[in-house]
C-alpha cells in the first residue's frame, strides 16, 4: 500500500507538548559520548523498541474498539464489515502469544517508522534505572521549537528526494484504554465520512492513520514515564537507515541533527563522584560549545546508592 502523507486527523486526535517545553532523554555514558560528538540524535526503528508490543498494542485496541462502536448513521454496519475484512490479517495481532510468525507477518523492511523517546519527568529514579547502566548515565534536556521540525524536514527531505515530504511529530504517547477509544473513535468517525463518499481511497489513507497512530499508543504499564516521542514517518528510503548494536539485535535506525542551542541541561545520575562527574562533564561540553551553544551541568537530587 502506498501512504498518503495526509495526516491532519492523526496530529489532531493527539495530544503534544507545547513547542519549547522541556523534555528529558535518558541515556549512558556511551550514549551522551555519541549523541555530544556527532551533534545527533538516533530515532531507531518502531519494531526494535524496549517494549516489545510496540506495533501491537494499537491493533488489539483497534479490534476490540470494532465490536463497540456504534453509530446511527446508514451505511454503518456495512462499512464496519468492510474495514473488518480489509484488515483481517493485522487480527491476529490482538492474540495474547506473540509468536515468530506474526513478526514475520509484519515484513518489517516494508514499514520504515523511526522514533525518539523523551520523558516529560526531571531526575525521575525509575528511568535512571531503567536507560543507564546500573543508574550512572545522564538526563539532557531539551527545548525543541518550529525551527528544529522545520531544518529536520528539510534536511531529511533534501537526501531523499526533492519532490518528498517529510513528515516529523512530536506527540505525546497514550496509556489508557479510555483515551486509546476515544482517539480510535474520532478516526473512525472520520474514515466513515469518507466511506461514504464514492471514488475516495479510504483504505489506504485509515491503514496509514492507524500506522502512525500505532507509533504513540502504549502498554499503560510504561505510563510513569510519561513519554513523548518525536516520529518520523515515513521514510521510503532505506538507504539512509544506519545500524547500531542493542543488547538482542541490531537496532536500525535514522540520524537527526542538534541544531545550536536545543539542548539546555546535562544532568548527571546518581553517582559515587558527583563532583568528578560534574567536573569531566563540564570539561566535555565546552568543547563543543561552538556547536552546540553553551549547556548548563548539574547532578540528580536522588539520594539512591547503586554501588
Amino acid at each position: 500500500m502506498e501512504h498518503p502523507l495526509n495526516i491532519n486527523i492523526v496530529e489532531q486526535l493527539l495530544t503534544g507538548p507545547s513547542l519549547e517545553k522541556d523534555l528529558y532523554h535518558y541515556t549512558s555514558s556511551e550514549g551522551l559520548l555519541g549523541i555530544i560528538q556527532s551533534q545527533t540524535l538516533h530515532c531507531s526503528h518502531i519494531y526494535f523498541m524496549n517494549d516489545y508490543e510496540e506495533n501491537l498494542n494499537l491493533w488489539r485496541h483497534f479490534f476490540a474498539y470494532l465490536n463497540k462502536w456504534e453509530t446511527r448513521e446508514k451505511d454503518a454496519v456495512n462499512f464496519i464489515k468492510v474495514v473488518r475484512n480489509e484488515f483481517k490479517h493485522w487480527a491476529v495481532l490482538s492474540k495474547e502469544k506473540i509468536s515468530l510468525d506474526i513478526f514475520e507477518h509484519f515484513k518489517i523492511d516494508d514499514y520504515l517508522l523511526y522514533v525518539l523517546s523523551f520523558s516529560h519527568i526531571e531526575d525521575d529514579l525509575s528511568q535512571w534505572r531503567a536507560y543507564t547502566s546500573n543508574s550512572f548515565g545522564f538526563s539532557l534536556k531539551f527545548n525543541f521549537n518550529e525551527n528544529f521540525i522545520s531544518q529536520q524536514s528539510s534536511l531529511i527531505d533534501s537526501e531523499v528526494s526533492a519532490n518528498y515530504t517529510c513528515k516529523i511529530l512530536i506527540k505525546d504517547c497514550v496509556y489508557s484504554t479510555k483515551e486509546k477509544e476515544k482517539i480510535l473513535g474520532g478516526l473512525m468517525e472520520y474514515t466513515f465520512k469518507q466511506f461514504k463518499r464514492a471514488g475516495q481511497d479510504w483504505h489506504n489513507e485509515l491503514f496509514f492513520n492507524l500506522l502512525t497512530l500505532n507509533i504513540f499508543f502504549k502498554n499503560e504499564k510504561f505510563e510513569c514515564e510519561k513519554e513523548c516521542r518525536i516520529a518520523i514517518l515515513p521514510f521510503p528510503n532505506s538507504e539512509l537507515t544506519d545500524f547500531k548494536k542493542g543488547k538482542s539485535f541490531l537496532i536500525p535506525y535514522v540520524k537527526m541533527d542538534i541544531p545550536f542551542n536545543i539542548l539546555k541541561e546535562v544532568c548527571v545520575g546518581p553517582s559515587p563522584f558527583p563532583t568528578h562527574s560534574i567536573a569531566s562533564v563540564k570539561m566535555f561540553l565546552k568543547k563543543y560549545e561552538n556547536k552546540l551553544g553553551t549547556i548548563s551541568v548539574n547532578t540528580s537530587k536522588i539520594p539512591f546508592r547503586s554501588w
